[in-house]
C-alpha cells in the first residue's frame, strides 16, 4: 500500500479552486436575485370613462314657435288650409317650412320627398308642389334651416279643376 501525500502547494491550489467556484456560485445567485428584484418593480395607470349614445331628432315647424317630431304621417305637422286653399289659375303660393336639429349629433339633410294625391294634382294640367332642396345641409345640434313649399297652378288651368281637392305629404329625412 502506498501512501501518497500531496505536496503542500497542490493542496493550496485545490482550496483556491474550490473557493473560486464558491465565489462564482455566490455571484451567480446574487445576480439572479438582483434581476428578480429589478423585475419586481411595477407601476399601474388606470383610466375609466362613462359612455352614452348621442340623441338624434329632426323636428319641423310652420310657425317657428311650435316644434314637433312628426315621425310619421299620422303625426304630420298640418299646414293651415288657408295657406293653400282657394287656388286659382296662374297662381303660385309659397309656405316656409322650418327644420330644427333637436338632437345632440349633427344632422345631414337629404332632399324632401313630396307626394301629391287628389284631383287638383292629377289630369293633363295639374297643380304642382315642390320643396326647395336642402340636400347636403348639415345642422349642428340646436340649429335650424328653412325650405319653401311652392304650389303652382297653370295659367290656363281648365274649368274642370274648379272645386277639386288634393293632398300634399312632405317627408324630410336626415342622418347622423
Amino acid at each position: 500500500m502506498s501512501t501518497h501525500t500531496p505536496a503542500h502547494g497542490a493542496e493550496s491550489n485545490d482550496r483556491r479552486r474550490t473557493g473560486a467556484k464558491i465565489a462564482l456560485a455566490a455571484l451567480a445567485i446574487g445576480g439572479i436575485g438582483a434581476a428578480v428584484t429589478t423585475a419586481a418593480w411595477t407601476d399601474d395607470v388606470w383610466m375609466t370613462s362613462g359612455a352614452n349614445a348621442a340623441t338624434f331628432e329632426l323636428e319641423g315647424s310652420v310657425d317657428g314657435e311650435t316644434w314637433s317630431e312628426a315621425d310619421d304621417e299620422s303625426t304630420a305637422i298640418v299646414i293651415d288650409e288657408s295657406e293653400l286653399g282657394e287656388l286659382v289659375p296662374g297662381e303660385t303660393r309659397t309656405v316656409e317650412l322650418q327644420l330644427r336639429n333637436a338632437g345632440s349629433a349633427d344632422a345631414n339633410l337629404a332632399d324632401a320627398t313630396v307626394s301629391t294625391t287628389g284631383e287638383v294634382f292629377a289630369g293633363d294640367t295639374p297643380a304642382t308642389a315642390e320643396v326647395d332642396s336642402v340636400a347636403g345641409t348639415v345642422l349642428a345640434p340646436g340649429e335650424t334651416t328653412t325650405a319653401d313649399l311652392t304650389v303652382s297652378t297653370p295659367v290656363l288651368w281648365p274649368d274642370e279643376y274648379q272645386g277639386d281637392t288634393g293632398s300634399i305629404v312632405i317627408t324630410f329625412t336626415a342622418q347622423s
